[in-house]
Protein backbone atom coordinates (compact mmCIF):
# COMPACT_ATOMS: atom_id res chain seq x y z
CA UNK A 1 0.00 0.00 0.00
CA UNK A 2 2.82 2.39 0.97
CA UNK A 3 3.90 1.87 -3.13
CA UNK A 4 0.08 3.31 -3.98
CA UNK A 5 0.50 6.17 -1.43
CA UNK A 6 3.33 7.40 -2.84
CA UNK A 7 2.45 6.98 -6.22
CA UNK A 8 -0.99 8.87 -5.66
CA UNK A 9 1.57 11.53 -3.53
CA UNK A 10 3.95 11.96 -7.13
CA UNK A 11 0.58 12.26 -9.37
CA UNK A 12 -0.43 15.13 -6.52
CA UNK A 13 2.41 16.86 -6.53
CA UNK A 14 3.38 17.48 -10.01
CA UNK A 15 -0.65 17.90 -11.25
CA UNK A 16 -1.58 20.35 -8.41
CA UNK A 17 1.37 23.15 -8.70
CA UNK A 18 0.47 23.20 -12.77
CA UNK A 19 -3.05 23.64 -11.72
CA UNK A 20 -2.65 26.32 -9.54
CA UNK A 21 -0.43 28.77 -11.73
CA UNK A 22 -2.64 28.22 -14.37
CA UNK A 23 -4.96 29.30 -12.27
CA UNK A 24 -7.36 26.45 -13.19
CA UNK A 25 -9.55 26.10 -9.97
CA UNK A 26 -12.07 24.75 -10.94
CA UNK A 27 -9.85 22.00 -12.95
CA UNK A 28 -8.43 21.64 -9.50
CA UNK A 29 -10.86 20.69 -7.31
CA UNK A 30 -12.39 18.45 -10.25
CA UNK A 31 -8.44 16.79 -10.12
CA UNK A 32 -8.95 16.84 -6.08
CA UNK A 33 -12.21 14.71 -5.72
CA UNK A 34 -11.49 12.21 -8.69
CA UNK A 35 -7.95 11.82 -7.10
CA UNK A 36 -8.97 11.10 -3.46
CA UNK A 37 -11.31 9.00 -5.14
CA UNK A 38 -9.51 6.62 -6.59
CA UNK A 39 -6.90 6.64 -3.81
CA UNK A 40 -9.46 5.36 -1.30
CA UNK A 41 -10.60 2.26 -4.15
CA UNK A 42 -7.25 1.59 -4.59
CA UNK A 43 -7.28 1.14 -1.03
CA UNK A 44 -9.69 -0.65 -0.53
CA UNK A 45 -8.80 -2.84 -3.50
CA UNK A 46 -5.56 -3.42 -2.09
CA UNK A 47 -6.20 -4.10 1.56
CA UNK A 48 -8.89 -6.98 -0.06
CA UNK A 49 -12.13 -5.47 1.18
CA UNK A 50 -14.53 -6.83 -1.15
CA UNK A 51 -16.54 -4.13 -3.25
CA UNK A 52 -19.03 -4.03 -6.14
CA UNK A 53 -18.03 -3.75 -9.37
CA UNK A 54 -17.40 -0.49 -10.01
CA UNK A 55 -19.39 -0.59 -13.36
CA UNK A 56 -22.71 -1.94 -11.64
CA UNK A 57 -22.44 0.41 -9.01
CA UNK A 58 -22.37 3.69 -12.30
CA UNK A 59 -25.28 1.40 -13.99
CA UNK A 60 -27.29 1.20 -10.63
CA UNK A 61 -26.79 4.93 -10.18
CA UNK A 62 -27.88 6.34 -13.55
CA UNK A 63 -30.68 3.07 -14.10
CA UNK A 64 -32.86 4.41 -11.25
Amino acid sequence: MFILWLGMIIIAALEIPRLLVKERRGELLTFAALWLIATLYASLVIASIPLPNPTELILSLFAG
